[in-house]
């Protein structure tokens, strides 16, 4: 490992000072840091993101406000660093990304590394069939911090949601998702309860 990539693997400690580029990885879904206000509009207006997912644990009520004033939708998928996302969880991101009205969407942790990889990397592979060797290779192209525990266990975690998925186990809803130019808070919790009713 160089000590570029390594320097990059301890952003999550100097966030302010990381700007990693915003990447268009589908003809529908971008990937990038955690949009400021300003950037919102702008991605709204310029690239005509419809949707920003957010996988940060501080809802950011401003920014799904705006989203609201601006007509677009706020999707909050709450995800900490000391846990792996749930099947659940994936499930609902793929829910998003998959709904031509919610298109094209603009996925986000703090710094596009760890958080947003595995959501993008469950899509990936049980709906773009990628391999877990292309999984694993983009998740070093963004510099996963392997060093963490947690995030060690993504891989893994995302094999075993593509093999449950692809054997027709809880495929992901088609229509849990609210409708263009709407917002929505979006937690496990939450997303279970959406199913139960």
């Amino acid at each position: 490992m160089n000590l570029h990539n390594l320097a990059l693997q301890f952003a999550f400690l100097y966030a302010p000072f990381v700007h990693t580029p915003t990447e268009q990885i589908t003809p529908t879904l971008y990937r990038g840091m955690d949009p400021k206000m300003q950037q919102i509009q702008e991605l709204h207006k310029d690239k005509g993101i419809k949707t920003f997912i957010s996988m940060r644990t501080n809802p950011q009520k401003k920014k799904e406000k705006l989203c609201k004033e601006i007509g677009c939708n706020w999707v909050w998928l709450k995800t900490g660093v000391f846990k792996v996302p749930t099947f659940e969880a994936m499930d609902k991101f793929r829910a998003v990304v998959n709904d031509p009205a919610m298109q094209p969407c603009y996925a986000s942790c703090e710094v596009n590394m760890d958080r947003t990889g595995v959501y993008i990397a469950a899509h990936r592979m049980v709906d773009l069939h990628w391999t877990a060797q292309q999984v694993e290779d983009e998740f070093k192209a963004h510099h996963q911090k392997t060093w963490w525990p947690p995030f060690r266990k993504y891989l893994p975690q995302v094999e075993a949601y593509a093999a449950a998925r692809s054997s027709g186990v809880a495929s992901a809803p088609s229509t849990a998702v609210p409708a263009a130019a709407s917002t929505t808070t979006v937690t496990t919790t939450e997303v279970s309860a959406k199913k139960a009713e």
